[in-house]
């Protein structure tokens, strides 16, 4: 089953977009590692990389810099939001 949310991208160069994937997967297994602890595990870090970069414009100081080094955030902001489709 495809997911029918749509994020435009297309104002964003092709290498911001791929930086934000990679970020993403970074993040995703990251995560994955931190929380799998053999048992079954649901949960969906598209989702939750979603949400904290729902949250990261809005954060200041060392909480955003925080968010930006869990997402692995490589881009300027001007660069990154055309990139997440925000």
């Amino acid at each position: 089953m495809r997911s029918q949310v749509a994020f435009d991208v297309s104002a964003a160069p092709q290498e911001d977009v791929d930086a934000v994937v990679q970020g993403d997967t970074a993040f995703a297994l990251d995560l994955l590692r931190e929380t799998y602890e053999g048992d079954n595990l649901i949960l969906s870090p598209l989702s939750i990389a979603t949400a904290l970069g729902m949250l990261e414009p809005g954060a200041r100081g060392e909480t955003r810099a925080e968010l930006a080094e869990a997402l692995h955030e490589t881009l300027a902001d001007d660069r990154l939001h055309p990139a997440r489709g925000a």
